[in-house]
């Protein structure tokens, strides 16, 4: 059990607490300078349940909540929140469809 929740730890720890502190380390400064742009990458697994990876899914739904909070809360200024789908985003890449900018 110790072991499981290690692994959840982690999971948590590096997809969705990995966003928290970056986006902490750069918003400020967004916000005096008045522009900017987040982009959020995850996975079809923060979209809906996967079975057997529950635990993933769990950190790429936090992923996405973090993503459509930090849109309401930054709405008043100009800067930008995108949450993008990582499989969206690897076809779009893999086409050269995806401008980056």
């Amino acid at each position: 059990m110790v072991h499981l929740f290690l692994v959840l730890q982690r999971l948590m720890d590096v997809n969705y607490f990995g966003s928290v502190c970056a986006t902490k380390a750069v918003v400020e400064g967004m916000k005096q300078r008045e522009c900017g742009r987040i982009v959020f990458v995850s996975s079809q697994a923060g979209q809906l349940g996967v079975c057997g990876f529950s635990g993933y899914s769990a950190s790429k739904y936090a992923l996405r909540g973090l993503a459509e909070s930090l849109q309401m809360e930054v709405i008043r200024t100009d800067l930008k929140n995108k949450y993008r789908d990582l499989q969206l985003m690897e076809v779009q890449i893999m086409y050269g469809l995806m401008a980056i900018s």
